[in-house]
């Protein structure tokens, strides 16, 4: 295992629990990638998921330092909680200013469109903070160097985040029904 493999499958702290879900693992539950059986599974990330991850975070850390010395009113990586019927939903966006929501990603694709896969966690920000949301994607150039992302506006979406209710609801009742040995 390499340096930086071994880095990004570190405990990170983002534990599991029933009753506490995160609106980026959303996606992951509707396509069935993260199923109620594996939900305390987790797959170690190879050396290519590595190194995307470890790159997108040194722009979003870079991106960070920019803004801190330029004195842009901001929270980074602030943490809302969404009580949902018997259970909570964890939102954390990456920069959050005073008119607006930036969450950023840097894919290997260039992007030029907010993807289906990122639209629940947008649609979370959203009504977490009450405040638009733009997608920012670094590395929108064949170089990957750093640059400030292009931003993509999120278009708020009530059926969506009734989706998301739902989708939430269903899969808490399986866990809790699943694991209700565990103390919870």
């Amino acid at each position: 295992m390499s340096t930086l493999t071994e880095y990004t499958n570190r405990d990170t702290g983002h534990e599991r629990k029933i009753g506490r879900y995160w609106i980026s693992d959303i996606w992951s539950i509707r396509k069935g990638y993260l199923t109620v059986g594996g939900f305390f599974k987790s797959k170690p990330i190879d050396e290519q998921g590595a190194m995307n991850i470890e790159t997108g975070n040194c722009f979003e850390h870079k991106m960070e330092e920019v803004l801190v010395a330029l004195n842009k009113e901001h929270d980074y990586n602030p943490k809302k909680e969404l009580e949902i019927d018997d259970f909570i939903l964890v939102v954390k966006p990456d920069f959050v200013f005073p008119k607006c929501i930036i969450e950023t990603k840097a894919p290997v694709k260039i992007t030029r469109e907010i993807p289906e896969k990122w639209k629940d966690q947008l649609c979370g920000e959203a009504k977490a903070f009450g405040k638009p949301v733009y997608l920012g994607v670094f590395g929108n150039n064949p170089t990957r160097r750093f640059s400030m992302p292009d931003l993509y506006k999120y278009t708020p979406d009530d059926k969506r985040w009734e989706s998301i209710k739902n989708l939430l609801r269903a899969f808490h009742q399986k866990l809790v029904k699943k694991y209700a040995e565990r103390d919870l």
